[in-house]
């Protein structure tokens, strides 16, 4: 491959005390969000937490008081640069959540779960339907919601029939994430290289659809394996005890939403040449008459405050914090050193997608994600669909991967099954290992076809 072209400027004027700060900044950024620590005002009794919403804002603002260029840094923060806009990626993520919370808030996937999961006679049939609920929830909303929403309904299920959800909760986690590689919308990650790749929504499932399902086939087949012990021949819940909770909380409203989503993808498949308007703008024009429409059902406030909001200061700053190692040279560094990757042959998609999934479990497939789409030209269609598959994958190698595993973990622990962060490891690198060769394997396939 050829080295990046972009030429990258010193701070200020190059200097190397200058050059490591962006570096020391962005890193402490990520250590706060994997600590989250709470910290009292000297002489008072006020707590504050440094939580994610805080932590790359905090960092940001520091780098900003400091730099000779801060004008610029904000700019190509906020505004971006080429086909990385950072206020399109808040804005689509949030109206997509405002969209799946209200189908969560209605009762939408609590019901169609409960469909699945009752029809269960058996452990191993409990097994695929949870794969396949876990699976196609992914394939139209926002992965971080499924996960969540799933985790309780799982327990909820095996506490009833008496089950040990330890293997369901691993497949759901890990399907979950490995199949949000699958469309545009499945993940934040998706769409923040997707759009600088250029790759639209049609695009983008053309090259990911196979990867997606063959990989996630792969990884039922791991867990099963590691788990079979556990997944009993027979249920002994009762399907009363299910149907008693499968009343939806408001059919309006899940119709609606519904309604809302399947638009969005609609719109999304289009060419653009027939939807003139960008696709950060489909979910936000969508999500207002449902806003209106929920409004009038008296619960608008209460989706508005499940909002992920604290993730738009998180990106924000994070945008930020890459635009400091872009401007100070590092992402022009990372860029040469991704240029020692083999033109061709499977090893062209395999490295990537190794280096993207490893750095997503150490430092979170966000931060990840924004940083390598930083290094790389547009051009290098098949090392962009490899950070695409890592930074789905990547959450499966280790718990810290992703923001969404943070709060698995936490909810876990709250339901007295708490994980530790090397139990997690010793299944999720043989499942992201698996996944990562064969969604690697099949994207070097497809760009040798297609």
């Amino acid at each position: 491959m050829h080295a990046c072209a972009r030429q990258e400027t010193g701070l200020n004027g190059g200097e190397r005390p200058a050059r490591f700060f962006p570096l020391l900044l962005f890193i402490l950024a990520i250590f706060l969000t994997f600590i989250h620590p709470h910290f009292r005002v000297p002489f008072t009794s006020k707590i504050i937490h440094i939580d994610l919403g805080v932590a790359t804002l905090i960092c940001a603002s520091i780098l900003l008081i400091f730099s000779g260029n801060r004008i610029d840094l904000l700019q190509g923060g906020i505004v971006g640069i080429e086909n990385l806009r950072p206020y399109s990626v808040i804005v689509l993520v949030l109206s997509l959540s405002f969209i799946c919370l209200t189908l969560e808030y209605a009762g939408f996937f609590e019901f169609v779960a409960l469909k699945f999961l009752s029809s269960a006679g058996t452990g191993r049939k409990l097994f695929l339907n949870v794969f396949l609920l876990s699976y196609i929830l992914t394939l139209f909303t926002n992965n971080d919601i499924v996960i969540l929403t799933l985790t309780f309904i799982i327990f909820h299920i095996c506490r009833h029939a008496k089950l040990n959800p330890m293997p369901y909760l691993f497949l759901q986690f890990f399907v979950t994430n490995i199949a949000g590689m699958t469309l545009y919308i499945g993940n934040p990650t998706n769409i923040i290289v997707a759009d600088f790749a250029g790759i639209d929504f049609v695009k983008f499932a053309k090259w990911m659809v196979l990867p997606s399902l063959v990989s996630t086939l792969a990884c039922a087949g791991v867990v099963y394996l590691i788990f079979r012990r556990q997944i009993p021949e027979r249920l002994e819940t009762q399907a009363q005890e299910m149907h008693d909770v499968e009343t939806m909380r408001d059919r309006g409203a899940a119709a609606v939403a519904l309604i809302c989503l399947s638009l969005t993808v609609l719109l999304m498949s289009l060419p653009k040449t027939v939807v003139r308007i960008p696709n950060w703008v489909i979910p936000l024009i969508l999500a207002l008459p449902l806003a209106v429409y929920i409004a009038s059902r008296g619960f608008l406030l209460k989706i508005v405050q499940r909002i992920p909001w604290k993730i738009a200061p998180f990106l924000l700053g994070l945008f930020i914090l890459v635009e400091g190692l872009a401007a100070s040279g590092w992402t022009g560094m990372f860029s040469s050193v991704l240029s020692g990757i083999p033109d061709s042959g499977p090893m062209s998609v395999l490295l990537p997608c190794l280096m993207a999934s490893w750095f997503s479990g150490f430092m979170n497939n966000h931060p990840m994600t924004v940083f390598f789409s930083r290094s790389l030209p547009s051009s290098w269609r098949g090392m962009f669909l490899a950070i695409i598959a890592g930074s789905n994958i990547g959450p499966t190698t280790m718990i810290t991967g992703s923001l969404a595993g943070i709060m698995w973990s936490e909810i876990l622990a709250q339901h007295g099954r708490a994980i530790s962060f090397s139990e997690f490891s010793k299944y999720g690198i043989i499942v992201s290992t698996v996944a990562i060769i064969l969604a690697s394997f099949i994207i070097w396939l497809e760009l040798g076809m297609l």
